[in-house]
């Protein structure tokens, strides 16, 4: 599944914001990565809107295990969910 990086979060508990990109659910396997870097087995679903107050479906939020790894994402980035 891809996604689309909508921010990134560094500090200890370093935290990637996608968008995830065309329909459909997905599942975490049992040792997930985002783009190659590890991430915890769990995510959050976000509830946001746009600037307009429209609601923003499908942004997730995914915790970097290695939270140097930060430095490998950026906003506008694709990245695959493995």
């Amino acid at each position: 599944m891809d996604f689309k990086v909508e921010s990134v979060a560094g500090g200890q508990k370093s935290v990637v914001f996608a968008r995830q990109i065309g329909e459909g659910a997905f599942a975490l396997s049992a040792a997930p990565t985002l783009s190659g870097a590890a991430i915890k087995k769990s995510y959050s679903k976000l509830n946001s809107t746009n600037n307009d107050g429209t609601p923003r479906p499908s942004l997730f939020a995914f915790q970097l295990v290695t939270a140097t790894d930060i430095e490998k994402f950026h906003v506008g980035d694709k990245v695959t969910l493995g």
